[in-house]
């Protein structure tokens, strides 16, 4: 397999000779060159960065075994309304930006509905059971600089009302399903678990979903 970052090449012309060009060098980029390259394909993958330095470099580095119910679009009216007024976090869009993106937001609207996102969960669950295998396979190759940066412990979300841990504990629910372990604890069992994350957190009740880590981690 073979490596090519646009901004450290001076020679556009450039002839790479191969059976498949995979564009980005992400994680699902680099996955799939990987793979390939056992099936005995000769491989060039082309990102216009180094590799790992865009999407995967940027987000929390959680190999998620509990994604199988995708993100939809919100059909609570308050949670509409903070996304339209542009009072999110996770979502900010440019005003101008927004014509062009309608239609594609009414077709995200569209496949939203709970019998569309059960078929969705359905056809990632074969996926998704597999990824943890699949990562350690990759990290087992990759040796011992790789598995110092991975640890197994799971992960753990803070809910801050009872009203939202209500609505974490019945989405994780919905996961019984697909295999994924999942734990409830209390304030008072997270905080005693760990000194340091009791003096950062005020949380009152908190969730821990893909399976219970013996320490959670701030």
């Amino acid at each position: 397999m073979r490596f090519w970052a646009e901004e450290q090449s001076h020679d556009r012309d450039r002839t790479l000779p191969t059976d498949v060009i995979v564009l980005g060098a992400g994680m699902v980029g680099l996955g799939v060159a990987l793979h390939l390259q056992k099936r005995g394909r000769d491989v060039v993958l082309i990102d216009r960065r180094g590799a790992g330095e865009e999407t995967s470099y940027g987000n929390s580095g959680l190999i998620q075994r509990e994604g199988v119910i995708p993100y939809t679009f919100p059909r609570e009216f308050g949670a509409i309304l903070s996304y339209a007024i542009n009072n999110r976090s996770d979502v900010v869009y440019h005003l101008s930006a927004l014509p062009r993106l309608a239609p594609w937001l009414f077709r995200y609207w569209q496949n939203a509905t709970p019998d569309r996102i059960e078929r969705s969960a359905q056809a990632l669950a074969p996926l998704m059971a597999q990824c943890v295998q699949e990562h350690d396979a990759l990290i087992d190759e990759a040796g011992d600089a790789a598995h110092t940066l991975v640890q197994h412990k799971g992960w753990i979300r803070c809910l801050r009302t009872e009203e939202s841990l209500g609505q974490a504990i019945a989405n994780a629910r919905r996961l019984d399903t697909y295999g994924v372990d999942h734990a409830v604890l209390t304030g008072r069992n997270y905080a005693s678990s760990s000194r340091m994350c009791r003096r950062r957190s005020s949380a009152r009740s908190t969730f821990a979903a893909r399976r219970p880590p013996p320490i959670p981690a701030c």
